[in-house]
């Protein structure tokens, strides 16, 4: 007699909600901490935003910031069936290690700084994800990079920036490409 064997386990769909949540050594167990939501990519102005963060913002005592990085969802241009299924895994994968290495580098710029971090990857329309993750974490503040387009690109791509300007439900703080890198600066 045999026993049956369970279907294969398949993967989740390409385009489901998945969020990861990278484990980062906390320096301290803060009992209530301040929140400093920082939203972050592969760009130059999202680490300008970091550095800024840490210089000016955070307390080493009472803060922790948490790093947010949102990947697009792999959508196939066209469905050839089993062979579409499997570029979109393809690529999925690629950006998912590419958000995890991403947001281990800057956590432990972080962590070496002596702030506690929490390094969070998220997927789907950045706008979005950023507003609702910041709101769900009761973040007191949100700060970001500015890819420093002008008005007509802004309208045309649309703005993650301004989005979250206008959505969020904490300050945001949109540092400029071209702005001071402390408050010593201005």
């Amino acid at each position: 007699m045999t026993t049956p064997t369970p279907p294969p386990q398949s993967k989740p769909p390409v385009d489901a909600a998945q969020h990861e949540e990278l484990l980062v050594k906390l320096l301290s167990s803060l009992s209530n901490p301040r929140i400093v939501a920082v939203a972050v990519d592969a760009s130059e102005n999202s680490e300008k935003a970091l550095d800024y963060t840490l210089v000016n913002i955070v307390r080493k005592e009472t803060d922790r910031v948490v790093l947010l990085n949102v990947r697009a969802v792999p959508v196939p241009p066209f469905d050839y069936g089993f062979f579409a299924v499997d570029v979109g895994y393809a690529i999925e994968d690629c950006n998912k290690l590419t958000s995890r290495s991403l947001l281990q580098d800057l956590a432990r710029k972080v962590v070496d700084a002596g702030v506690d971090c929490r390094a969070i990857a998220l997927r789907g329309d950045a706008r979005a994800e950023i507003v609702a993750k910041v709101e769900e974490l009761g973040a007191v503040m949100l700060v970001m990079g500015s890819r420093g387009m002008g008005a007509i690109k802004r309208t045309v791509l649309g703005s993650v920036s301004d989005f979250c300007v206008h959505n969020a439900n904490c300050p945001v703080l949109v540092v400029q490409p071209n702005g001071p890198s402390t408050l010593l600066d201005a």
